[in-house]
């Protein structure tokens, strides 16, 4: 919590020393760090229409995307070389700096930006939406539609276990990549033992199923909301978007619902409703609920 409160005081620091109020920057500070995406103003960050003040949104972003027990061993150390060491957050800021260049390629690429702007909102991007934070620029809606959909993509991926953003989690991949890389050198190598590891640690058997139980659950409720909002006579961007914002905990709409989610009918509202509380909740607890084993006892 201690951390987590040092974190928000930078964020206003660093917001007011870049020409934001003191109120915006408290507020704004508040949304950045815990990854909530509010903003005091209609436009969210692009009222402001400034580079300083979006790169220091998505700098804290990204620092609010990582598992808070690092900083709190970090600080109780003074090293950080539990951040470095650390193989999630390597993976995590790796597919980051790879989806952040994609990014600032399309933005160069269709004449919207020169470079400079385009590594600004590329980063700004891409870490907002990442990481699950939701916040905006003013004009994020006019972001070429391949770069949008690997955004979209990447708020499923969202940040590190132990943090307050939304998604699937780095840690979770780490090890569906490591399962995988494991079965490919099974089938090269095939009386060869492996052992998968994150890190230094062993990963069992049992944290596999979960973690593959886990990642099909997300997939397939996904595919059932936008299925469901296809249905209701959404198109397949505004549904793919929408259930994206929504069960990732994004906030950030595209298509029909770029300005809001105000146009959503009332029977759309509430399915999204329910993406937002499996996907807060992580599905277990939604599921366990809904289960009459365990009403029973």
């Amino acid at each position: 919590m201690a951390d987590l409160s040092r974190l928000g005081l930078l964020c206003t620091l660093a917001y007011r020393l870049v020409g934001m109020p003191w109120f915006d920057a408290l507020c704004h500070a508040l949304s950045t760090v815990s990854l909530g995406g509010f903003s005091t103003r209609n436009e969210s960050l692009g009222y402001f229409d400034s580079a300083p003040i979006e790169l220091v949104g998505g700098v804290f972003s990204v620092l609010a995307a990582i598992n808070f027990t690092l900083f709190f061993v970090a600080v109780s150390r003074r090293s950080l070389k539990p951040l470095l060491r650390n193989p999630e957050l390597r993976f995590f800021l790796l597919i980051l700096s790879i989806i952040v260049a994609i990014v600032v390629i399309e933005l160069y690429r269709s004449g919207m930006y020169g470079l400079k702007d385009a590594l600004v909102h590329g980063f700004f991007l891409t870490s907002s939406m990442m990481t699950d934070n939701g916040l905006a620029t003013a004009d994020y809606a006019k972001t070429p539609t391949n770069a949008i959909l690997l955004l979209l993509g990447a708020s499923f991926f969202g940040g590190c276990v132990g943090s307050t953003c939304g998604g699937i989690k780095a840690l979770r991949f780490l090890i569906m990549y490591k399962v995988s890389r494991h079965e490919v050198n099974q089938l090269v190598h095939p009386n060869a033992i492996f052992t998968i590891k994150v890190g230094d640690a062993s990963v069992h058997d049992r944290v596999l199923r979960s973690v593959w139980s886990f990642f099909f659950l997300y997939v397939l409720f996904s595919c059932l909301f936008v299925w469901a909002l296809n249905l209701m006579g959404y198109d397949m961007m505004t549904a793919f978007a929408t259930v994206a914002a929504c069960i990732n905990n994004m906030g950030l709409g595209f298509g029909e619902t770029a300005a809001g989610f105000g146009t959503l009918s009332d029977p759309a509202k509430w399915l999204m409703c329910a993406a937002m509380l499996l996907g807060r909740l992580e599905i277990y607890p939604i599921l366990i609920l809904c289960s009459r084993t365990f009403w029973r006892f």
